[in-house]
């Protein structure tokens, strides 16, 4: 909320000095709270990105708003515009570790999406969640075109 656009920062990307980023690592109120009970965080400027994304991990997770992605997902950003002040990549040592890291990231949500429909090794809640949508949506849509197109993402 009290953060400043940092792509619209013109200086984000010309600081010589180098940068001091805190992330928070938790869940939403976690990090909150950590953020509300640490007074010495309040000295840092705040900062946030100004142009929406969609996270990597919206196919198995949903985060509380449109504009929220994981930690993970924050570093890459963040090492991406200070970088280069745009957010695009680049060939530099820096790129390619957001690069990595994102591509890990991508990596384990699809392992995770392949265990999770693997009813041998599914978590039995989500599996009946699943069940559940596949029914409702079979029954809805009067056929099993929906669930194959489920199945597909």
């Amino acid at each position: 909320k009290n953060g400043i656009p940092v792509q619209k920062d013109g200086n984000i990307s010309n600081n010589k000095n180098g940068y001091l980023l805190i992330l928070v690592d938790g869940t939403w109120p976690q990090a909150h709270g950590i953020i509300s009970h640490s007074p010495s965080l309040f000295k840092f400027q705040q900062v946030m990105f100004d142009t929406p994304t969609t996270s990597i991990f919206h196919s198995i997770r949903r985060e509380p708003a449109i504009h929220c992605t994981s930690t993970l997902e924050t570093i890459s950003r963040a090492i991406r515009i200070i970088n280069n002040g745009s957010g695009e990549s680049s060939s530099n040592e820096a790129m390619y570790a957001a690069d990595a890291m994102e591509d890990a990231l991508r990596r384990m949500v699809e392992i995770q999406q392949q265990f999770a429909l693997d009813f041998k090794t599914s978590d039995p809640r989500y599996k009946r969640k699943k069940m559940e949508k596949k029914k409702k949506m079979n029954m809805e849509e009067g056929g099993t075109v929906m669930i194959e197109k489920e199945a597909e993402n």
